[in-house]
């Protein structure tokens, strides 16, 4: 996996290191073309509010026209499973892909005093594995 910092001390902002990171991704080992960023929430929330010195927004020109979920052409999810301060940019189609350890289970059953009360119980599982088969297809930035 390949990571790229944020150097604020060069003056980048998180933009600038989304936009190096996409750069980083096409030339790299993986000629990988980024089409996933992965953010947690208030980092999101920050590069969305990025604005230029006359106080107009960089990445939403329009704040009330809809909600940007791209930045660059490139797709962002937010998560708060994700670090704050570090996100991931990735080429779905080539990093990995997810395989079926256990298919799809339904179980179906009571517990106490379910038959009375008329309530069933439902348990519905699936175990999957995420195999990444291409390392350089995926990017850490770290420093947002």
């Amino acid at each position: 996996m390949l990571t790229h910092a944020v150097d604020t001390a060069d003056g980048e902002t998180s933009l600038d290191a989304i936009e190096s990171a996409i750069a980083q991704l096409r030339v790299g080992a993986a000629k990988a073309q980024a089409n996933l960023l992965v953010m947690h929430p208030s980092d999101w929330s920050k590069v969305r509010r990025s604005k230029d010195a006359q106080g107009r927004y960089l990445v939403a020109p329009d704040p009330t026209s809809g909600e940007a979920s791209t930045v660059w052409g490139v797709e962002v999810f937010t998560t708060t499973a994700q670090t704050s301060g570090s996100a991931f940019m990735l080429d779905t189609s080539k990093f990995g892909k997810v395989l079926v350890r256990d298919s799809l289970r339904v179980l179906v059953g009571t517990s106490g005093d379910d038959l009375v009360r008329n309530l069933t119980r439902f348990v519905v599982e699936e175990r999957l594995a995420l195999a990444v088969e291409r390392p350089a297809a995926v990017l850490k930035l770290s420093g947002l």
